[in-house]
């Protein structure tokens, strides 16, 4: 038997623990998906720098239309891209119980955003995102900003993508369209070739409410 299918026959008996942490252990897909196929106890588990594809999709959306017990899920740095994003978005509109999301360096580009927004504009659960490093333009931020302002997420994590003065003012923008202008309590932004247009732009309309930004 192979590590991860070794791992999953023993979560499968698992009534006790909560976190599994199992980054940068080379599961692959195969490995990776032993591993969630038996995690409903599990609150929190960690499976980035594994060699995931995108084929692990359609087995996450299983795993997120019925769990009741995960809160965090981490796949940073693996390969997922854009199908993979679109699977997850799906499980998302389920999901009863997932607070954070780390979709880290998959390269989920605009398309991937734009279907985790979708859902996001349905589940009102998900607290935390992270989609840094995925490629992502202000055309993939837009879709984020027409539901950011209705949505529940406190933390949003851009950084190091593609994106341009332009998604400032349409997070901004998204934003005020609410009058609480939502739950944002940290947006990162750095690294992302935001200039002061967009930053001076960004505070004037988000003046008053209480929020960690950064841009550098």
């Amino acid at each position: 038997m192979a590590g991860g299918e070794i791992i999953g026959a023993a979560l499968k008996q698992n009534k006790t623990l909560k976190q599994l942490k199992i980054a940068e252990n080379d599961l692959k897909t195969e490995g990776a998906e032993f591993i969630i196929r038996n995690s409903y106890n599990l609150e929190e588990l960690d499976l980035g720098k594994n060699y995931i594809t995108s084929k692990i999709g359609v087995i996450i959306k299983s795993f997120l239309d019925t769990s009741q017990n995960i809160r965090k899920l981490n796949f940073e740095f693996n390969e997922l891209f854009q199908t993979g994003a679109e699977m997850i978005a799906l499980g998302l509109k389920n999901s009863t119980s997932l607070i954070s999301l780390n979709l880290r360096g998959n390269a989920i580009r605009d398309e991937g955003l734009e279907s985790l927004a979708e859902a996001l504009a349905e589940n009102h659960i998900l607290e935390e995102l992270d989609v840094s490093l995925n490629e992502i333009t202000h055309v993939g931020v837009l879709s984020l900003a027409e539901i950011v302002g209705n949505s529940n997420l406190k933390v949003l994590n851009l950084s190091k993508n593609l994106l341009g003065d332009e998604a400032l003012v349409y997070l901004a923008d998204g934003m005020r369209k609410q009058e609480s202008g939502g739950n944002l309590e940290k947006i990162d932004v750095s690294s992302s070739r935001i200039g002061d247009h967009g930053i001076l732009y960004f505070l004037e309309k988000t003046e008053g409410k209480m929020m960690k930004f950064m841009v550098k």
